[in-house]
C-alpha cells in the first residue's frame, strides 16, 4: 500500500511539473556585422587590438520559466577569429592552439611565409576551439524568469575551456527577446594566465611590446529556436 501511495505521489507531483516545462533549443544565427559575434580586446603596450568571431556553433537548451535549469555549449574554432592582420591573426592562433610542451613555440614563432601553421607535426594546432559550456542560467529579474519582452539580466555560470584548459565561471549579461528568437549580449574579462595562454612578446626598435594579461570578451549573437 505504501509503494502505491509513493507512486501516486511521485506521478501527482512530478509529472505536471514535467508537462509544465517549456524547454526549446536555441542555436546561434550566422549573421556578419562589425560587432555581431564574439568581439575581444586584447590590451598591449601600445594600445588595444581588436577581434571578431562569426562563426559560433552549438546550442543551449533552457525553459524561460525557470532558466535555472539551462543547459548548452557553445564553440568558436580559433581560426575563425580574425584581427584583420593574417601576421597577427596566425600569432593568435599559436597563442591558443599550440601545445607549448611540443612546439617550437613559445621560444620561437613558427607561422610560416603565408602566415599559417603546420597542419601536422609539434607545430601544428592541438586545440582548435573555444569552448564555452552552460551549466546554469540565473535570471536576474524580480520574476526569475526570462521576459518575454525587453532584456532580462541574467547570470551565466559556466565552463570555459581555452587551450585545453578548463574553468568554471560566473558572470552577468542580457537575453534581449526578439520576437521568438533571443540576442545574447554583455561582456566577460578573461585572464590568459588563467589558461596558461603565453603570448610572444615583439620587439619594436630599443622596446618590447607585451600583451596585458587581462582580454575582455564582447557578446552579441542571436539565438533561433529549433523548429519543433
Amino acid at each position: 500500500m505504501k509503494k502505491h501511495f509513493n507512486l501516486f505521489l511521485y506521478l501527482f507531483i512530478c509529472i505536471p511539473t514535467i508537462c509544465l516545462a517549456e524547454i526549446k533549443v536555441y542555436r546561434p544565427v550566422v549573421a556578419t556585422g562589425p560587432n555581431i559575434g564574439i568581439k575581444f580586446q586584447v590590451p598591449y603596450s601600445l594600445g588595444t587590438h581588436e577581434g571578431i568571431a562569426h562563426i559560433i556553433s552549438g546550442s543551449i537548451a533552457i525553459d524561460k520559466n525557470d532558466p535555472s535549469l539551462a543547459t548548452g555549449e557553445f564553440r568558436v574554432p580559433i581560426e575563425s577569429i580574425t584581427t584583420n592582420k593574417a601576421e597577427r591573426d596566425c600569432h593568435m592562433q599559436e597563442s591558443l592552439g599550440l601545445n607549448y610542451q611540443v612546439s617550437d613555440f613559445p621560444a620561437e614563432h613558427v607561422c610560416d611565409n603565408q602566415f599559417h601553421l603546420a597542419l601536422t607535426g609539434k607545430n601544428s594546432v592541438v586545440y582548435p576551439q573555444i569552448i564555452l559550456k552552460i551549466l546554469s542560467i540565473n535570471s536576474l529579474d524580480m520574476t526569475k524568469k526570462i521576459l518575454l519582452e525587453g532584456e532580462t539580466p541574467i547570470e551565466v555560470v559556466g565552463v570555459w575551456t581555452i587551450h585545453g584548459k578548463s574553468n568554471q565561471v560566473k558572470f552577468p549579461m542580457k537575453i534581449i527577446a526578439e520576437g521568438d528568437k533571443m540576442r545574447i549580449s554583455g561582456d566577460v574579462p578573461i585572464l590568459l594566465s588563467s589558461y596558461d595562454i603565453k603570448v610572444k612578446p615583439a620587439r619594436l626598435a630599443f622596446f618590447t611590446i607585451n600583451v596585458k594579461d587581462q582580454v575582455k570578451v564582447f557578446f552579441d549573437f542571436l539565438l533561433t529556436p529549433e523548429p519543433l
